[in-house]
């Protein structure tokens, strides 16, 4: 039996709050906000998902710091080194390893530096991917989009 190579996502923290209505709005608040926001609905919608998730932020420190939350690795880059770079790094080491990277962010640097390690690593945009986390699941879509139909149909037909 042949086993699967890992899936990982990489996520651009800071671009996917900032170009996520929601999450903006968080981050306005403070930081902590915006980044609590953004991890607290990746662990919901990913908790049961066959990903390794990481995000990175830019941090502060005098050494890069990792933390598991859930099912996902959170990295604080070390002062001076930017989340782009460790993000390239990251689709880098998956690509070596032969293991599939989706790199999600619209940071255009960050996105030509991947580009050459396709098809084992591509980019998706930080806007849909806002949205993605913030949709409901595809059930409950279902059955909207259904029940708008009964109801519109409802109301052509007097008789009802």
């Amino acid at each position: 039996m042949t086993q699967q190579p890992q899936k990982h996502i990489l996520v651009d923290g800071y671009n996917v709050i900032r170009r996520t209505p929601a999450l903006a709005n968080a981050e306005r608040k403070s930081l902590e906000n915006g980044r609590s926001a953004l991890l607290l609905q990746l662990r919901a919608r990913y908790a049961t998902a066959p990903y390794n998730i990481t995000v990175v932020f830019d941090g502060s420190g005098p050494t890069e710091t990792r933390e598991r939350q859930g099912c996902l690795q959170v990295i604080y880059t070390a002062s001076g080194v930017s989340a782009d770079l460790r993000l390239i790094e990251l689709a880098a080491a998956a690509r070596a390893k032969k293991e599939e990277a989706i790199v999600v962010t619209d940071d255009n640097e960050i996105r030509n530096a991947i580009y050459p390690h396709a098809p084992h690593t591509t980019a998706h945009s930080a806007i849909d991917f806002g949205q993605a986390i913030n949709a409901a699941p595809k059930l409950l879509q279902k059955q909207y989009k259904h029940r708008a139909a009964i109801k519109k149909q409802l109301q052509k037909d007097p008789d009802s």
